[in-house]
């Protein structure tokens, strides 16, 4: 589950897969989402990483985000957490 800030009040939680080094793709219609987006991923004993997206595509079951700025600690977290799942 991520968070996603969708404007200045609201924030909502959505389902996350294929997460990788390059964005996520998020499962659901998430109504009034524009082309950027903040994401918030909380990560299992580690921080919750903060990035700004891009939707680059909308799909029948969800959309893809590319990560448009994250700062070196939370690419740290992100690369932390993906390593062990890699084939």
């Amino acid at each position: 589950m991520v968070k996603l800030q969708v404007n200045e009040e609201r924030t909502v939680l959505a389902k996350a897969r294929d997460l990788s080094m390059a964005g996520l793709y998020l499962y659901g219609n998430v109504d009034g989402l524009g082309q950027t987006v903040g994401v918030r991923i909380p990560f299992p004993n580690d921080r919750e990483v903060v990035a700004a997206c891009q939707v680059k595509r909308r799909g029948p079951d969800g959309l893809g985000l590319s990560f448009a700025s994250v700062d070196w600690d939370d690419l740290f977290a992100l690369a932390r957490f993906l390593y062990p799942r890699l084939p």
